[in-house]
């Protein structure tokens, strides 16, 4: 299952250097003008519409990219990486769709439309995402999961800020 339904979320790349990036809903993608799910992209499905919500802002967190720094080689996504991450037992407890919305409208508002032609003769217009601009929402987004996982404002501070001088100065042109 893929495109346009709402329970879905999309993570818009395979692999990712300092930021994770993922959609609730479908970024934008356009071949010949005609909107599609982005074909290297990856749609996550969920049972509602905050479950999807919690998984954006969950693959977006630093703590995701931290963990995912740490356990993963860096270069690819792995999807049993995503599935098996721990789900606190509370996560019911904080409104993820309004996190969830307010970080896809700042990731959309702060990508860069591009279009490119293919050698096939394609036109494919589609935004790309500079996370680094959304930074201040995703620290809110650490702040509420970090409550949940038992982290101490010490912790959440320390994994906000993990490598913050390359995510945020290096990862601007590089991400």
């Amino acid at each position: 299952m893929r495109a346009g339904v709402s329970k879905s979320l999309t993570n818009s790349e395979e692999a990712c250097r300092y930021w994770a990036k993922a959609t609730f809903g479908l970024p934008f993608f356009r071949r010949n003008r005609e909107r599609m799910a982005p074909p290297h992209g990856r749609t996550l499905c969920f049972q509602s519409d905050k479950s999807a919500a919690l998984g954006a802002c969950l693959l977006n967190s630093t703590i995701f990219w931290w963990l995912y720094s740490v356990f993963c080689d860096c270069e690819h996504v792995n999807d049993g990486f995503v599935r098996r991450f721990p789900i606190p037992a509370t996560w019911n407890d904080t409104d993820w769709v309004s996190l969830g919305k307010e970080l896809t409208a700042s990731l959309a508002a702060n990508a860069n439309r591009k279009t490119i032609k293919t050698k096939q003769g394609h036109t494919i217009e589609y935004d790309e995402i500079k996370a680094v601009h959304s930074k201040s929402i995703i620290d809110r987004i650490d702040a509420a999961l970090g409550r949940h996982f038992g982290l101490s404002r010490d912790d959440i501070d320390f994994i906000a800020n993990y490598d913050v001088k390359y995510r945020m100065g290096a990862g601007v042109d590089e991400e």
